[in-house]
């Protein structure tokens, strides 16, 4: 899930914000109040890029040679929730 930006009333909107371009990031209606003003740091131990290979994609993990943490630039926005809604826990 992405960003859902906060005049948003479709969270399903989040599946298309999950990458945001440092050339444009201040622009975009979408980013540009969490960029000015709700930025975060994400700690990580790797991550996963994509290789298309013939007609299929295969993952290959990205991890620092050391074993240790990096971080990514990130971008947050409260969330609202519909009267009524209740929010539950999903665990991956």
């Amino acid at each position: 899930m992405g960003l859902i930006p906060s005049w948003s009333k479709d969270p399903s909107i989040g599946a298309r914000m999950i990458n945001a371009r440092a050339e444009t990031v201040g622009e975009k209606p979408a980013f540009r109040a969490a960029f000015k003003r709700r930025r975060c740091l994400i700690p990580a131990s790797g991550f996963y890029e994509w290789k298309q290979t013939g007609k299929s994609k295969q993952p290959f993990a990205i991890t620092p040679s050391d074993g240790g943490v990096f971080a990514f630039a990130g971008l947050w926005e409260r969330g609202r929730r519909p009267m009524g809604a209740q929010w539950r826990l999903v665990r991956s």
